[in-house]
């Protein structure tokens, strides 16, 4: 999206943060009646919305949500930190993550902050004269942007306040509203927003498939299983998205390269004119600062690569001679070894997106395997199912999923079967992109997987983590709760 400057200057003076939780008008709100004039305002305001929303400032706030996103599998069982990072990384899963932390309440402020400049948008967006199909446009694409913050917070902190409106500074006592209550929220916004999204909109603009497949996501993180593989099916029947792939086969990794592909859903645009000297954050953690890679995946990722000999069509043991031998061609794409970082494991995913690249954060694979995970939980299990999986797995495997000779296709129908190997498949297709941690914790699993040595190549002990059941959840910061008169309660567990 082009951007006035003088707009764009305006609107960063109009929706300026102040550093609570819950953020309140600004004192110039008077100005409100100068701006929202006409269609130009309008897209000038979604436009700052947008900008506020994929962080190109990097002022220490606002990229706190995409380093979570973008090292996010360190707080997971599938990556680790470089010694460079431990301080917060290394409390998150050694029990001492304390309620004074500022990355923490940063995260929390830059959430919040996205949310109140969507709510200033959407209580001005009425009076501007303009065309109407615009309005609902740029409307439905301020939810989802709403929808997209309020989830992050859902998964991180579980029951949190919902503020639909910009506030003043005597209104901050909000309590929190309940797990089923906010994710009820998100699905509102979300059911409004979907019907005026654009199936193919210009370039940069969220579209209905995006819409769609946040709903997916929300519903399968509830456990409503069945609304979840209606949601994810309404994405594969739109036909205008699918599995992104080459002639040369390599469609997996060549995906995150380029630009506006059939296979990406929503993204966030590296803009090289704000980080000039940056590549892509999804890539800016590759050897920094010498310290090897700032993230580095755990042997426990590696294992989770199938082994698989094409000769056979059989999946095999690993060869202690050669482990990395004929694993699933994802590894190859994922995952270096012998860097020197500490796991000797370093990320290759994303190498190659530079200035002018989209970081992906929401993808069709993603949407096959809700697909099939949602209907393998509700115990309806069809060949639809394995379509699903199978397709996915075909792709990272260069073939066509019709050429089941040189893939491992699943063919079972048993649903304990299905449900584990669909979970393996999330990890190994969706590795380093920030859904792990969220994915082990809904799955109960977080305590069996997060404690004990942190393993790297060839039996190095990285660090060893320490969980409990608090640790599913983030606390609150304490910073907010006094900002809230008390209001806030804190998360189990923590003091």
């Amino acid at each position: 999206m082009k951007k006035i400057l003088a707009s764009i200057i305006f609107i960063s003076f109009l929706l300026s943060c102040k550093k609570s939780f819950l953020d309140v008008v600004p004192r110039d709100k008077v100005s409100d009646a100068t701006f929202w004039r006409n269609e130009a305002d309008a897209n000038a305001a979604a436009a700052g919305v947008y900008s506020y929303w994929s962080f190109p400032f990097d002022d220490g706030i606002n990229n706190v949500p995409g380093r979570a996103l973008f090292l996010g599998d360190a707080w997971s069982d599938d990556a680790t930190t470089s010694n460079f990072w431990n301080g917060f990384w290394y409390n998150t899963w050694s029990g001492n993550i304390s309620t004074q932390d500022p990355t923490i309440n940063s995260y929390w402020i830059a959430l919040y902050g996205v949310i109140r400049k969507a709510n200033i948008f959407l209580t001005n967006i009425d009076k501007p004269i303009m065309d109407e199909a615009v309005r609902k446009r740029l409307t439905a694409e301020v939810k989802f942007i709403r929808a997209y913050e309020y989830l992050l917070l859902l998964n991180n902190w579980g029951g949190v306040p919902i503020v639909d409106k910009p506030l003043e500074t005597t209104e901050l006592s909000i309590p929190k509203n309940t797990p089923d209550e906010v994710r009820n929220f998100i699905l509102k916004d979300l059911d409004e927003a979907i019907p005026d999204l654009a199936l193919t909109p210009e370039k940069g603009r969220i579209k209905k498939g995006a819409g769609l497949s946040l709903k997916a996501r929300t519903l399968l993180y509830g456990k409503r299983w069945t609304e979840a593989a209606a949601a994810a099916k309404e994405v594969m029947d739109l036909g205008v998205h699918g599995l992104f792939q080459t002639t040369s086969g390599d469609g997996y990794i060549k995906q995150f390269l380029t630009e506006e592909n059939k296979e990406v859903l929503a993204s966030w645009k590296y803009d090289a004119t704000q980080r000039p000297n940056e590549k892509p954050a999804l890539i800016a953690f590759w050897q920094v600062w010498g310290e090897g890679n700032l993230v580095s995946p755990t042997q426990a990722l590696v294992d989770a690569y199938d082994t698989y000999d094409k000769n056979t069509d059989q999946l095999i043991s690993a060869n202690p001679a050669a482990p990395y031998a004929n694993r699933d061609p994802r590894f190859d794409f994922t995952v270096v070894t012998g860097v020197g970082s500490s796991t000797d494991y370093g990320i290759k995913k994303f190498l190659g997106a530079d200035a002018g690249s989209e970081n992906v954060i929401i993808r069709y694979a993603e949407v096959l395997l809700t697909y099939a995970e949602a209907k393998i939980e509700d115990n309806k299990i069809d060949n639809s199912v394995l379509d699903a999986i199978n397709q996915v797995r075909a792709r990272a495997y260069g073939v066509d999923v019709t050429n089941v000779a040189a893939y491992p296709e699943i063919t079972t129908l048993v649903q304990a079967d299905l449900l584990k190997i669909v979970r393996n498949e999330r990890r190994v297709e969706l590795a380093m992109e920030g859904l792990r941690w969220y994915d082990i914790t809904r799955w109960g699993i977080a305590n069996a997987v997060m404690n004990g040595p942190v393993l790297g190549a060839n039996g190095m002990v990285s660090k060893t983590r320490t969980f409990s059941d608090r640790d599913n959840l983030r606390p609150i910061p304490q910073q907010q709760i006094d900002l809230s008169n008390k209001s806030l309660v804190q998360n189990p567990g923590y003091n």
